[in-house]
């Protein structure tokens, strides 16, 4: 791996410089501008110094921080009224009430009993007697609002209507419990009755230690040891006034996108991105390809994307030492081929991508980093290709909202980004959101196809990779042969090196920086003793050009552009 900050410059920025530019990537690239220009300071975004901020991810379980209407109602959130909170939580039906312990057993739904049960000839029933002498007995219902919206001290079960027949005694009670946490533990017994009086109506408070979003309550009662004897219970339900306050469950913190002053206060988390690396010109990379074959991808645009990308490694791996690597994603990620140069191994683990699954770009970045670092002295370039916003992350995979896939795979990117490697992200299609391709790459290294176009845009890559670099390999006896020296010299312009040795698999390189129109260029091997040259050729852009003094020199090879120049020195 090339550190970053000794990688060449410059080639990604002229393709973003050119007039093929769409109106999609100029309104994701001005998107991301604004959002660069209106943060705050990097102390209030809580990124790092070389840092930029993207958005606000993640899914708060309340809003309870937020202390301010504006910013409760752009999280998402309910900002309290006085109505707002009302309850009315009517028993109707047991079908709405959950048996606790022994409920059942002499606490049933009473129905059609229009002179006891006032709502609609339903109540609820207690009797005494039977095998339920001196045993108590409950129903519970957990409310369905969330009672962290009550005022102190405001919160009250209702009952509208209670009836008694028989000889209810001082010791025949009836109780209300709550619980503050579904009904895993219940406190603070409530004595609804404990006489034979009727009363027509009762409000019995709710201590605020059992307000709460997962508010229960459970009727029980006691004693009741004599047939005959029973209570019923009409119009059950619980009401408040609501605090003023900011309450609720947002499902995503996205509003944040021009605002992360309140992130971090709403229980949301800060989505930074880290500087891109440059990798500069270079024909000899370590590449991985991460590449997307989830359900929106029909079989037909899969064929086509795959014979893209095989042309594409073609290209890449012709005459220089680049190596590829293969991710292949859907609802999961798979590493299908680790690095190689072997053109053959690369097209068919492109070849075993099957259409189906959801999009998971976390695991894909995550799966794809796991080779990074093959050959310390090559730059690291991911190519990320993409048809669908992500709604999934993690192996196994968990659903999750877009915001949310997004922020998670941004974050396994930065990490990339911040060990050297370069993301070159490539949206196929319509419905991507420029904004989050931009966010796991960069500006400059981000770029909009269709499926028709795409193999056109592989190829516009090749060139920004290897144009205006030279490439010689080095054959003894038919072998690549390392360690033979190689000088260069240019006319109009200039080599990044003067000379260099081949590598273990025959290879040197240079990069030219031509002045202006055409340069010429010289090209020397150092014939080590004992050996003598038996033939030697330059292609530029694949054809024959230059020519050879016979002594392991070749001259006036042309060079224009972003062309490339291949030698082969073959000696015996």
């Amino acid at each position: 791996m090339i550190p970053a900050q000794n990688k060449n410059t410059g080639a990604a920025d002229e393709q973003y410089n050119s007039s093929e530019k769409t109106t999609r990537y100029l309104f994701g690239t001005l998107f991301l501008a604004i959002i660069i220009l209106i943060m705050p300071t990097v102390d209030a975004l809580q990124c790092g110094p070389d840092q930029k901020y993207l958005f606000c991810a993640g899914a708060p379980n309340a809003c309870q921080t937020a202390t301010e209407q504006t910013l409760c109602t752009r999280t998402g959130c309910a900002w309290g009224s006085p109505e707002l909170y009302l309850l009315n939580e009517t028993f109707l039906s047991t079908s709405g009430w959950a048996p606790f312990s022994t409920a059942g057993n002499g606490i049933a739904q009473r129905t059609g009993d229009a002179i006891n049960c006032m709502t609609d000839g339903r109540c609820i029933q207690i009797d005494g007697g039977g095998s339920g002498v001196n045993l108590s007995y409950n129903l519970s219902r957990a409310a369905n609002s969330n009672l962290l919206g009550c005022a102190p001290g405001t919160a009250n079960l209702n009952i509208q209507k209670i009836v008694e027949t028989g000889d209810l005694e001082d010791n025949d009670c009836v109780y209300a419990w709550f619980s503050n946490n579904g009904g895993a533990t219940y406190g603070g017994r409530q004595t609804i009755f404990c006489n034979d009086e009727p009363l027509a109506s009762l409000s019995l408070n709710i201590p605020d230690a059992y307000l709460s979003d997962r508010t229960r309550v459970r009727i029980e009662k006691y004693n009741f040891d004599e047939t005959g004897e029973a209570a019923y219970l009409d119009g059950v339900n619980i009401s408040c006034t609501a605090k003023m306050g900011c309450y609720g469950r947002p499902s995503a913190c996205g509003s944040y996108f021009n605002d992360p002053s309140g992130c971090e206060d709403n229980g949301c988390t800060n989505v930074c991105q880290s500087p891109n690396p440059e990798v500069g010109t270079s024909c000899g990379l370590d590449v991985v390809f991460i590449l997307d074959s989830s359900g929106s991808i029909d079989n037909s645009e899969l064929t086509i994307f795959k014979n893209a990308f095989k042309s594409f490694t073609d290209s890449l791996l012709t005459n220089n030492p680049t190596e590829i690597a293969v991710v292949d994603f859907d609802t999961v990620a798979r590493r299908v081929q680790n690095y190689t140069s072997n053109a053959t191994l690369v097209k068919s683990a492109i070849d075993s991508a099957i259409s189906g699954g959801s999009t998971n770009w976390e695991d894909a970045f995550r799966k794809a980093h796991i080779q990074f670092n093959n050959r310390a002295d090559k730059p690291d370039l991911y190519i990320f290709a993409s048809d669908g916003n992500p709604n999934h992350y993690g192996s196994p995979a968990i659903s999750a909202s877009e915001n949310d896939s997004v922020a998670r795979a941004v974050a396994v990117a930065n990490t990339i980004k911040e060990d050297g490697a370069r993301i070159i992200s490539i949206a196929i299609g319509e419905d991507l959101k420029p904004a989050n391709m931009l966010a796991v790459a960069s500006p400059d290294a981000y770029y909009e196809t269709e499926f028709s176009t795409l193999s056109t845009k592989l190829r516009e890559l090749v060139d920004i990779f290897c144009g205006s670099t030279v490439t010689v390999r080095k054959f003894v006896n038919g072998t690549p042969a390392p360690d033979w020296d190689f000088d260069i010299s240019v006319q109009n312009g200039v080599s990044d090196v003067s000379s260099a040795s081949t590598d273990e698999n025959g290879y040197a390189s240079f990069v030219i920086n031509i002045s202006s129109g055409t340069a010429i260029l010289r090209i020397a091997e150092a014939v080590q003793e004992g050996y003598r040259v038996d033939s030697a050729v330059c292609t530029v852009s694949g054809d024959a050009k230059g020519s050879h003094d016979g002594n392991g020199v070749i001259k006036d090879i042309p060079l224009q552009g972003r062309q490339v120049v291949y030698c082969e020195f073959n000696n015996s």
